[in-house]
């Protein structure tokens, strides 16, 4: 029942974010921990896991040495890492964790047990409320700024513009699996003229922004402060999580963002195959989706299940992405 690109879509999008902890060192890159700088961090003996950190430059605008998403981990001694339960033990991790845990496994074991009665409807209804909380959440986080970096970067790679970025493709995955569901209400359908459109421009912005990003990184910084596309993307995600401190927004990547953005371009090319269903919706309707069902009665159920499992390998990655730049 599941289609090859929903079971490739989880792994991949795991594997992309994963592999920000593994990128090549930089030679010569580590500077001296700044003086006075008091942040959270696993110690052992005389030293502490901030100690593998890259100091910022002086222009830089925040002193917290820059963190594993900018800069790799490669040389961290394995006794000075996080544990991954204790990166997760908090309110944000366990939400994504429990949708991926509750909705992802349970709809995963149906399929693989080809079982699509009452019990499957009642795993993909959970697994749409599990993502609707997953949105409120991301909302609530970006609102409070929690694990969202002060320091402005450029592009998807700004915690702030990832997270959006992120959040928005979870929100369009849930209203997707929801309208292509067996179950789906009256008052989704009814907003067919609104939804499939907001929709498709989220999934299309899934390959443009980090494609974006990785085109104007390549300019050399091609422009001054907001001058650039990828640096207005930061400034408006900032809207929701404004940075503390005045900044201008980097006009380049690092050698770990880079990796990670590769990663996200390539990510953005599945994640983007849902826009021409979502532009039938919003040009045909219910009419054009009830001759789709006619002709194949399995249809909703195979669009839910791809859409669900967007949803929970954009969770995932996302868990796997912050584990990754505290340093697991």
């Amino acid at each position: 029942m599941v289609s090859s690109a929903s079971m490739l879509l989880a792994p991949i999008a795991l594997l992309a974010a994963l592999g920000t902890a593994f990128v090549p060192p930089s030679p010569a890159r580590r500077l001296a921990r700044p003086s006075g700088v008091r942040v959270r961090a696993r110690e052992v003996g005389s030293l502490s896991i901030d100690d593998f950190k890259t100091a910022p430059s002086p222009d830089d605008g925040v002193p917290e040495p820059l963190c594993f998403g900018i800069t790799d981990s490669l040389d961290v001694p394995d006794e000075l890492r996080p544990t991954v339960l204790e990166q997760i033990s908090n309110p944000r991790d366990l939400a994504a964790v429990g949708l991926v845990a509750i909705g992802g496994c349970s709809v995963a074991v149906h399929n693989v047990i080809g079982v699509y009665g009452p019990s499957y409807e009642l795993a993909q209804k959970a697994s749409v409320c599990l993502g609707g909380l997953n949105v409120v959440a991301t909302l609530a986080q970006l609102r409070t700024s929690y694990f969202i970096s002060d320091r402005l970067r450029m592009g998807v790679m700004d915690d702030a513009a990832l997270t959006v970025y992120a959040g928005l493709y979870s929100a369009a995955a849930t209203w997707l699996a929801l309208r292509t569901s067996t179950f789906c209400p009256p008052e989704v359908v009814a907003l067919d003229g609104v939804l499939p459109w907001i929709a498709a421009t989220i999934f299309a912005y899934s390959i443009f922004g980090p494609a974006i990003t990785l085109a104007e990184h390549y300019r050399q910084g091609g422009g001054d402060d907001g001058d650039l596309l990828s640096q207005k993307l930061v400034r408006a995600s900032r809207v929701l999580s404004p940075s503390r401190t005045p900044q201008s927004v980097p006009a380049s990547l690092s050698e770990t963002e880079l990796f990670r953005t590769n990663g996200l371009v390539f990510i953005g090319v599945l994640g983007c195959v849902f826009v021409p269903a979502c532009l039938a919706f919003a040009v045909e309707g219910q009419g054009w989706w009830e001759r789709v069902c006619a002709l194949h009665p399995k249809q909703n159920l195979l669009e839910s299940t791809d859409a669900l499992f967007a949803l929970f390998a954009t969770e995932a990655s996302m868990v796997s992405t912050r584990c990754a730049i505290s340093g697991v």
